[in-house]
């Protein structure tokens, strides 16, 4: 598989089990953005500031590994001055929260790191990168993030 890193981005994580009851609430209350009762088979859950962008896949890991994960964006912040949410990310350069679980697995849990945002070449696995572009998360020179 041929990953081109379109993003690298600061990354938090939720509560523990924050992000499950997030997903749950998705499949099965009704909300402005639902997911399928069926999930694919996917590493974690993510959230990212646009809510357009639920239900996409996307690839993601700590800078310095040689590995991928698939992680599905369940989650969003609401829009600018509602609940303090997207300045709170947008003030501390959060550009993806990753679920607890994803965090201790990846031995991050309770600090911000850095991670890769790929793409799979010429699959269009991911539709939407311009994204992490536009929110302002994304340093000119990755290394010093």
């Amino acid at each position: 598989m041929v990953v081109l890193i379109v993003a690298v981005v600061i990354a938090s994580q939720y509560s523990p089990g924050v992000m499950a009851d997030v997903v749950r609430v998705r499949q099965h209350a009704p909300t402005f953005a639902p997911l399928p009762l069926y999930l694919p088979s996917v590493d974690g859950f993510v959230a990212v500031r646009d809510c357009d962008r639920i239900g996409e896949l996307i690839l993601i890991r700590p800078v310095g590994v040689d590995w991928w994960e698939t992680h599905m964006v369940a989650d969003c912040t609401k829009q600018p001055g509602t609940d303090g949410a997207y300045e709170w990310m947008t003030e501390n350069g959060i550009g993806v929260e990753v679920s607890y679980e994803t965090a201790a697995r990846w031995g991050y849990v309770g600090r911000g790191f850095r991670v890769e945002i790929g793409e799979m070449k010429g699959a269009g696995y991911v539709e939407k990168m311009d994204h992490f572009a536009r929110c302002g998360c994304v340093g000119a020179d990755p290394a010093g993030l």
